[in-house]
């Protein structure tokens, strides 16, 4: 399995990507990525196979959830992937909102860039402490078994970060305001202090 993580800067513009590939079945995490790898052809039936099963027991897991009508709105982030994977899957999403946080805040806060999940956790103060995950001004009791698997980019531990970050943004909004607008104001000083220097080495550069 691939796993592709945007390298950002402090205010989470990509400036890079890094890659790693995990073998989840012998539990082997961070292995190098080789571009040249290509699965043998009887290897590739075979995932094939296994990526069928697994996006039927989506479509069940979805179709269960969904089927007693209690969930209208479903919150994601960075929503291309998990669109992707329920229309491979045939989930029906005819009755249910499916949400992308990652650019709701985008959209309303006017902003140029979407944040990633990595700099929005920041800004929320998300942290796994011994028993618990917190926010701010959330805080959830955790069973012992599952704290170990809560890491950042890790399904667990991603979604937990996407799960606070949605109460933080729709519960807590005046303090999730002043937040942003404290982050909007040092990426435009960044932006303007970049801006500054290449204005710079454009007239030095210039004189003969």
């Amino acid at each position: 399995m691939e796993i592709w993580k945007k390298i950002v800067d402090a205010c989470g513009n990509t400036v890079g990507v890094s890659t790693a590939v995990a073998n989840m079945g012998r539990g082997e995490y961070g292995m190098t990525y080789d571009r040249d790898f290509r699965l043998p052809e009887g290897q590739m039936m075979e995932s094939k196979e296994i990526a069928r099963l697994a996006f039927a027991d989506l479509r069940l897991f979805m179709e269960a959830l969904l089927s007693s009508g209690d969930i209208t709105t479903l919150v994601v982030f960075a929503a291309d992937m998990e669109r992707k994977a329920f229309h491979l899957a045939g989930v029906p999403f005819d009755q249910v909102d499916l949400i992308d946080l990652q650019r709701e805040i985008k959209r309303q806060f006017r902003m140029k860039h979407v944040l990633s999940l990595d700099r929005l956790s920041r800004l929320i103060e998300f942290r796994v402490e011994d028993a618990s995950i917190a926010s701010a001004h959330f805080r959830y009791a955790i069973p012992d078994q599952y704290r170990y698997h809560l890491e950042p980019h890790r399904g667990m531990g991603d979604a937990a970060r996407i799960f606070l970050l949605s109460r933080e943004y729709t519960e807590r909004r005046a303090e999730f305001r002043a937040w942003m607008r404290v982050l909007i104001d040092i990426c435009e000083g960044m932006r303007a202090r970049r801006a500054g220097r290449r204005s710079s080495r454009g007239r030095w550069g210039g004189e003969g």
